[in-house]
């Protein structure tokens, strides 16, 4: 696939373990394009500096989100082309609101969506798979993500450009073939 000539800022959100590390890599091969994803920076921190508890992992997070953001804007000034990819906070969008403004790119948004009880039943697998990092505790975050999951705190982020939902349901593959294949027509 020929990239797009024109600077482009892929940002892919959703809820944890709605599939946006899988999408992300994918989109990374298909598009060719480097993916910065916070997760990775912050178990780069845990196996560099340790890990310890769950306010530990959060203040990892926060600084992880920086250096993503930094990574982004880096490569986007100089005309390159990445995606982004992350459980998102409402307001995390004026980040990147900013990089599109100050550097005239195009962002595409992936949003993944999945059920509640598919999103939770895929979190406490991964959990007891163990194929997290341990500094991410997840066995102390799971009431949060419920909670979390029912007060609509993951939502797509408010930054102009277009926006494309994917359902990562494991009932919905035919849709997700046509939403994938709708973000690599959008990047060129």
């Amino acid at each position: 696939m020929n990239a797009s000539k024109e600077s482009t800022l892929v940002i892919v959100g959703g809820a944890p373990a709605s599939g946006k590390s899988t999408l992300s890599r994918q989109l990374s091969r298909d598009l060719r394009i480097p993916v910065f994803s916070k997760d990775d920076f912050k178990e780069s921190l845990f196996d560099a500096i340790e890990y310890r508890d769950r306010e530990w992992s959060k203040r990892l997070g926060k600084a992880s989100f920086e250096l993503l953001v930094m990574c982004a804007r880096k490569l986007v000034s100089s005309g390159g082309s990445c995606i982004v990819e992350s459980t998102f906070r409402p307001g995390d969008g004026l980040y990147f609101e900013d990089i599109r403004r100050s550097h005239s790119n195009r962002v595409l948004q992936v949003f993944c969506r999945a059920s509640v009880d598919e999103i939770c039943e895929r979190f406490h697998r991964r959990m007891n798979e163990g194929s997290r990092h341990p500094g991410h505790c997840d066995e102390s975050n799971d009431e949060e993500l419920i909670h979390l999951m029912n007060s609509g705190e993951f939502v797509p982020l408010e930054v102009d450009g277009l926006l494309i939902q994917i359902n990562t349901g494991a009932d919905c593959r035919q849709e997700f073939r046509t939403s994938y294949q709708d973000i690599l027509s959008n990047f060129t």
